[in-house]
């Protein structure tokens, strides 16, 4: 019988000899997790054919005439997609304005967008602002009667996008964008996002969210069709700064000479992310409860924003024609004090509705601004612009339909027309009035936004490629020493993609632990 110093030498032997030889047994015979392989959609022919060309070259080009070759860049894209391995769900509804066969603009315009005339109205029904203008589920005859001036803008991207060809895969291609542009897709009534580039330390992230709601938001509340779509829309104030040549995409805004965009409703009719505004919803509401008569209105031109000389010089001038004036309340706004509520520079939204004259101004770009100003029952004073948003074509500058003031780009005859305006209290209110009627009690209540927004996807789906869910991927299989494919998810449902994102914010990131070499062999780390 062993002696007990003995026993525990023997002890110590076994397990020294005993723990490697587990250790490289878990190691090599525990199974490999691979990632989930997937089939090929038999329909997705289009994209397959792609996604091959793509591989074998380092760029991507457009199939347009008109088209410069997009720049390679370093990718800043984040991925969302999920292993979901489930068939894709079977369209039910047919798509209703396809391509004619002839150059009839005209013809196509009808059949891509839809004619008020030979769609059936409710015979009972008309437009009611206090009841219909918070409806974001307006059907499409309801639209066509309630918003027969609306989709002009739509019209001519569609008869310019006609002209030039059809909108293909390459054309919504993101690679050629650093930042602040988003590719997503509407399939079977669901929003996917299929890719996503926010420029650091910007609002792209926030402006992105306000669109994908509006955008879920008009589906989800409509019963009828909406089309399979695939596009990309940009979240910045100048949507292709990087690249000039002619890329069809979404834009908050374009200059005149940039046909080839496509102009979307501002993120801002979701929300602006600022005490001052609020919801866009907030707004009307708040405007509805506190706005003053047009008589009792303080008999002032009201601004307020940040000077951006080094972009526009338009704002200086404002601010040089505006200097001493006893009808002018207007101040440059610095944005570092924005929580200084005791100054007199920052005037919530809702407070610009207590003055008879509200002056927009371009910025950078175009200026978000306006469309809450015209929601005040006042005068707005609009320079010349360089700038069109989806309702613009409304603007009527003079005659019985008056419904704003302009004045030159540089404000130099600004003083002239609002001293000749308060001098003539009936020119005001017929322009108060008109503009209430245009924008505020229709054009420009949320429901024709709604509107617009589905009209956009009939009428980019009209002159655009039908978008496939899944694509292939091609997994090697160690075991048999072969590939296999499988089909995956080509976005993240747009539920999901709002969860990972307040996910993060609720979860930061945890810093990494160390991993010694046995935890790294029992794979727990």
């Amino acid at each position: 019988m062993l002696s007990p110093k003995h026993a525990r030498g023997a002890t110590f032997l076994f397990v020294a000899c005993c723990v490697p030889i587990l250790l490289l047994s878990v190691f090599f015979l525990y199974p490999r997790r691979t990632p989930p392989i997937a089939i090929s959609d038999p329909e997705n022919k289009e994209y397959d054919a792609v996604q091959a060309k793509k591989t074998s070259t380092s760029t991507s080009t457009s199939s347009k005439p008109t088209s410069s070759p997009k720049p390679t860049a370093a990718s800043l894209s984040t991925e969302h997609a999920t292993q979901i391995t489930s068939p894709a769900p079977t369209s039910t509804f047919e798509i209703t304005y396809p391509l004619p066969e002839d150059d009839n603009t005209e013809g196509f315009l009808s059949a891509a967008l839809g004619n008020p005339e030979t769609r059936p109205v409710e015979a009972d029904w008309s437009f009611d602002t206090a009841r219909d203008g918070g409806d974001y589920g307006l059907s499409d005859s309801q639209c066509d009667a309630a918003f027969p001036q609306l989709y002009t803008e739509l019209h001519r991207a569609v008869a310019y996008t006609h002209t030039g060809g059809n909108i293909t895969v390459d054309d919504v291609d993101i690679s050629w964008k650093e930042g602040g542009v988003v590719r997503a897709m509407i399939y079977n009534r669901e929003l996917y996002i299929i890719e996503a580039k926010y420029n650091e330390g910007s609002l792209d992230i926030i402006r992105a969210f306000a669109l994908l709601g509006s955008i879920h938001r008009a589906i989800t509340a409509f019963d009828g069709p909406i089309p399979n779509i695939e596009f990309t829309f940009s979240v910045e104030d100048i949507a292709n700064l990087e690249d000039p040549g002619k890329w069809p995409l979404w834009a908050l805004a374009r200059p005149h000479d940039k046909e080839e965009q496509w102009v979307m409703p501002d993120f801002g009719f979701w929300a602006w992310d600022t005490t001052l505004v609020g919801s866009y919803e907030q707004v009307r509401q708040g405007i509805a409860q506190q706005e003053p008569s047009i008589l009792e209105k303080k008999p002032q031109a009201i601004w307020r924003g940040a000077n951006l000389a080094q972009f526009n010089p338009i704002r200086q001038d404002l601010l040089d024609h505006t200097r001493d004036k006893e009808w002018a309340d207007v101040h440059e706004v610095v944005w570092e004090k924005e929580h200084n509520e005791q100054s007199n520079q920052f005037i919530k939204i809702v407070d610009h509705c207590d003055y008879l004259f509200l002056i927009q101004t371009e910025g950078i770009s175009y200026s978000g601004r306006l469309k809450y100003l015209l929601n005040c029952h006042s005068v707005s004073v609009i320079h010349k612009r360089e700038w069109v948003e989806n309702y613009h074509h409304l603007l009527v500058a003079e005659g019985p339909h008056q419904n704003y003031v302009q004045v030159e780009r540089d404000f130099s005859d600004l003083s002239e027309k609002i001293e000749t305006l308060l001098d003539d209290p009936l020119q005001v209110e017929l322009i108060a009035n008109n503009s209430v009627a245009t924008f505020r009690d229709r054009y420009l209540t949320p429901a024709a936004q709604a509107c617009y927004w589905r009209r956009l996807f009939w009428a980019w789906r009209s002159v655009s490629f039908e978008p496939q869910l899944f694509k292939k991927v091609e997994i090697p299989d160690p075991a048999s020493g072969t590939t296999k494919t499988k089909a995956e998810w080509r976005g993240e449902p747009y539920q999901t993609y709002v969860m990972a994102a307040v996910r993060d914010l609720a979860i930061p990131p945890q810093p990494k632990k160390r991993c010694g070499w046995i935890s790294k062999a029992l794979r727990l780390c």
